[in-house]
């Protein structure tokens, strides 16, 4: 499992770790509050293949948007409900 941080259309690598459980700190952010951040959690997987087949590998994230975000940054109508 890796994880991320991301701002605005891109990311950057934070931290990866090696067992099926893991606790990571998100970070409040990196310049102001009016930042467009969100967090990304990967994951990896490859076995180690076995005579002539080769390793299976795959992976799957998520993006984790925070509670409060500027309303400039939210999607339109994302939360609002008729």
């Amino acid at each position: 499992m890796q994880t991320l941080v991301g701002h605005e259309d891109h990311s950057y690598f934070q931290e990866q770790y090696r067992r099926c459980q893991s606790i990571t700190e998100t970070i409040a952010g990196h310049s102001s509050e009016a930042d467009d951040l969100f967090y990304v959690v990967e994951n990896l997987y490859e076995d180690r293949g076995v005579d002539d087949v080769k390793p299976l590998s795959s992976s799957t994230g998520i993006v984790l948007q925070p509670q409060r975000k500027e309303a400039e940054h939210s999607v339109p109508n994302s939360r609002v409900h008729n």
